[in-house]
């Protein structure tokens, strides 16, 4: 079976009342929807292929993508913030020096209060 090319794609939003406010104020944003809508399908073609996007793999990769952004618990700060009083310093200069004026300064910085 041929698959008919497309040029124009019609769509009707959910009756969800809240997810149809969510879109037009999205949309409202936008200086050209057609091209931001583009741009959004070309970016999850190039991710996932040309995979359902309700498909489960891609759904636990793009919910998984959401929890690793957004902490869950103060737990999640609290060992992220261990993590970097715990990792070496990054150097910028190309240098492997343990210490400097810079290094002396941050030091001093109380990564619970960043």
């Amino acid at each position: 079976m041929e698959k008919k090319e497309r040029s124009t794609y019609f769509w009707r939003y959910d009756g969800d009342p809240d997810a149809r406010q969510r879109i037009n104020d999205w949309m409202d944003q936008q200086n050209n929807v057609r091209d931001s809508l583009q741009m959004l399908v070309l970016y999850f073609a190039d991710r996932f292929g040309n995979k359902n996007v309700m498909d489960y793999e891609v759904q636990k990769q793009l919910y998984a993508d959401v929890l690793n952004l957004l902490p869950s618990s103060s737990e999640n700060l609290t060992e992220s913030r261990e993590k970097l009083s715990s990792s070496p310093p990054v150097r910028f200069d190309g240098t492997d020096s343990k210490s400097s004026e810079l290094d002396d300064i941050l030091n001093d910085v109380d990564l619970k209060n960043i």
